[in-house]
């Protein structure tokens, strides 16, 4: 497969694991991840999704920030350190994805994806779609298509701009999306809520 195959996403998670080790911070977008529903074809079962998937990140992350430094109870040597390495991890998605209400609402859930700062990609588009009251198409590139493998890299606007076949996994009013994504980013005062950024035009 290409850059959402398995493998690729467990050397992703290699390399985060090994950055998070050094204390340093990760950031990374998770468009090109396919959607939940996704058919694999090798297999014969859908994927997960994404969410599935950044959950494996986040039990990295945790794992990876769970160490101790109380002397009292530390084996073959003394902890040299004061306190414990924190990871930061901030991910993004686009308003595009299918999986892109998960991705709005998986933080409301009580420890879920805690070690994890989130991000919404908005497009002009969809602004226009929210003001207009328009209906709002949630989509994700034919992963039959001859270039998804080479071309495929998450950027939603290159791969329509192309003119490049897509399969559309569910249509919804734009405006309810909007609502959600201010209602989930506005209603806790945790760390890691959605955040809005906006992308160029599309």
């Amino acid at each position: 497969g290409g850059g959402d195959s398995l493998e690729n996403i467990l050397e992703s998670m290699s390399r985060y694991t090994l950055t998070l080790k050094t204390e340093g911070g990760v950031g990374f977008c998770a468009n090109y991840l396919r959607p939940a529903g996704t058919l694999i074809k090798k297999i014969g079962v859908t994927t997960p999704g994404t969410i599935k998937f950044l959950e494996g990140y986040d039990k990295l992350s945790e794992i990876i920030t769970a160490g101790n430094v109380n002397s009292s109870n530390s084996f073959q040597g003394i902890p040299t350190k004061n306190s414990i390495r924190k990871g930061a991890t901030m991910v993004t998605m686009s308003v595009c994805h299918p999986d892109i209400e998960d991705f709005v609402t998986a933080k409301s859930v009580p420890n879920r994806l805690t070690k994890m700062n989130m991000s919404v990609l908005v497009t002009d588009a969809f602004m226009y779609a929210v003001e207009n009251k328009l209906d709002w198409d949630l989509w994700f590139p034919d992963i039959k298509f001859e270039k998804y493998d080479t071309e495929w890299d998450g950027n939603f606007e290159k791969w329509a701009e192309k003119g490049y076949p897509y399969v559309v996994y569910k249509t919804i009013e734009a405006e309810a999306l909007w609502n959600l994504l201010l209602k989930s980013s506005f209603t806790r005062n945790e760390p890691g809520i959605i955040f809005i950024d906006t992308v160029r035009k599309m």
